[in-house]
């Protein structure tokens, strides 16, 4: 994939579904094992961090970027510890070395990001061990075609940006819609008010 020139670069990923549990709380939670300096790079991670710093959590293999939203729903900060329970029933106390916040409330109230050796170790897995393959590209519309390519030629199931996103963009679609249609009909009740 790599070596493909509309590649810009490959970032492996291991998802993991477990527990955050602070005090008597616990949230079902979604944690997503990373190479977090190639994260930031490519998919602009830094921007998000509302407390802490992407580099803390790169140094710190007992370190976990939570998003606000679960920080908020458990009543922990920076630099608390937070358990993470995996649906094996193992449980692992996590440094939260940052906070971070991506605007989306369905994914900050479950998601939280960790060095995928980490990930890698709360999944009881090898560290050659990987759930998923991000490819970021040059040129963004290439991705449907590039897909269906690494789908016929590996024999896996490759999503491409715009099907993923496909709810997400048709909400804007529809938000721009009717944003429009209300300012015409404020300019034309105004044109008549005139």
């Amino acid at each position: 994939l790599e070596g493909q020139e509309e590649v810009r670069g490959v970032t492996p990923m291991v998802k993991a579904q477990g527990y955050y549990m602070a005090g008597s709380t616990k949230l079902n939670g979604s944690i997503m094992g990373v190479n977090v300096m190639q994260e930031s790079e490519f998919y602009n991670l830094r921007d998000y961090i509302v407390a802490g710093s992407v580099e803390a959590l790169e140094m710190n293999e007992n370190g976990i970027l939570i998003g606000n939203g679960v920080a908020q729903k458990l009543s922990i900060g920076l630099n608390d510890y937070v358990q993470i329970s995996t649906l094996s029933g193992d449980v692992y106390p996590l440094k939260i070395v940052g906070l971070y916040q991506s605007g989306m409330a369905e994914v900050d109230d479950i998601q939280s990001y960790v060095n995928i050796k980490t990930a890698q170790r709360l999944m009881g897995e090898s560290i050659e061990y990987i759930t998923d393959i991000n490819v970021k590209l040059y040129d963004m519309s290439l991705s449907p075609q590039l897909a269906k390519d690494m789908a016929k030629m590996h024999s896996l199931t490759a999503i491409d940006i715009q099907t993923a996103n496909a709810q997400f963009e048709t909400g804007t679609a529809i938000r721009n819609l009717i944003s429009y249609a209300v300012s015409i009909t404020l300019l034309i009740v105004a044109g008549f008010g005139i």
